[in-house]
């Protein structure tokens, strides 16, 4: 039954793209090239290879903000066990004279432990993953390097297999493993239990998940696990202008800029794109990874050729 499911989604992600692409409208959201930023982004939609724990399989399923029907961040914690929890992702792309910049942020209502007493829990929880994509002419250019959000840290990959990728080295922060791909162009992600930091070279696609079990999410169709243990499920795009345009309600959603409202053990203890940060790269500030990717990659590492900081067109619309 996996393999046939695999096989279905297998179709269905190859003509995901296209069919995009022919029904998007090319006006209100469309990169330089025409090219809307939802075809894109499905485009390049990464695999997510989510582990699970037993314990509380459904606190490690992704999803939205607001799979609980309302924008409140202090009850998403209380409500995870009322509500389905389908597989959704946000999206945004930032465009410069030379890169296409996609940022893919994964939401879980609870980051957790079995014990929040002695671990450190909280409310909500953001990482996301970043690509660096170089235009070349093509349609959907080229892949050029990945970035992934694990709590207080940012990490860096390559793609050893491709002359472009490869040319990137270390600069400020070094390279920290090999980007794979399922179908040439979804980058494999993979996403921790409980705290849910992502990395990009852990090849769990080939040794399999850590404990066993694990939950693998393709581009199509937004679906809830049938178990902690499922390695089909479809998930959606959802515009990051969703949370982009509530960044200032600071009554339900967020507590200050960047930061969502929760609650429950730590007070407002997670981050949108636009408050994600590492602690300690140097000259690059609290969200820039999301407001300023280009710099984020170009002090980060060399090799990058012609990397412009001249910002043409992002999807939420925010000055650059």
């Amino acid at each position: 039954m996996q393999n046939d499911r695999r096989k279905k989604f297998s179709t269905l992600f190859s003509l995901a793209a296209f069919v995009l692409l022919a029904l998007s409208a090319p006006a209100a959201h469309a990169t330089s090239t025409g090219l809307s930023d939802l075809s894109l982004a499905a485009y390049w939609a990464p695999v997510w290879y989510q582990d699970t724990d037993s314990t509380n399989y459904k606190a490690d399923y992704i999803s939205r903000f607001n799979y609980d029907g309302d924008w409140r961040g202090n009850n998403n914690w209380e409500n995870l066990g009322s509500y389905n929890v389908l597989g959704e992702v946000y999206y945004a792309v930032i465009e410069t004279q030379s890169h296409f910049f996609i940022v893919y942020a994964d939401f879980h209502p609870r980051d957790w432990s079995e014990s929040c007493a002695f671990f450190n829990c909280h409310e909500n929880d953001m990482e996301g993953v970043m690509l660096a994509i170089r235009k070349n002419g093509t349609t959907y250019g080229a892949f050029h390097a990945m970035f992934t959000v694990a709590h207080t840290d940012f990490w860096s990959y390559k793609d050893y297999q491709s002359t472009l990728s490869n040319a990137v080295t270390n600069d400020h922060e070094s390279i920290d493993g090999d980007v794979q791909f399922y179908q040439s162009t979804h980058p494999y992600v993979y996403v921790e239990a409980k705290g849910h930091g992502d990395y990009g070279a852990e090849r769990w696609e080939t040794n399999g998940f850590p404990g066993g079990d694990g939950v693998i999410y393709y581009y199509g169709t937004p679906e809830q696990p049938s178990s902690g243990n499922d390695r089909v499920v479809g998930y959606g795009l959802r515009s990051m202008n969703e949370l982009w345009n509530r960044r200032t309600d600071y009554v339900d959603t967020f507590a200050s800029y960047g930061t969502f409202r929760g609650d429950t053990y730590e007070d407002n203890s997670a981050n949108s794109p636009w408050g994600w940060d590492d602690s300690n790269d140097g000259s690059v500030l609290r969200g820039d990874l999301y407001m300023k990717p280009a710099y984020l990659a170009e002090y980060y590492h060399n090799g990058w050729g012609t990397m412009s900081q001249t910002y043409i067109y992002s999807s939420d619309g925010a000055a650059r």
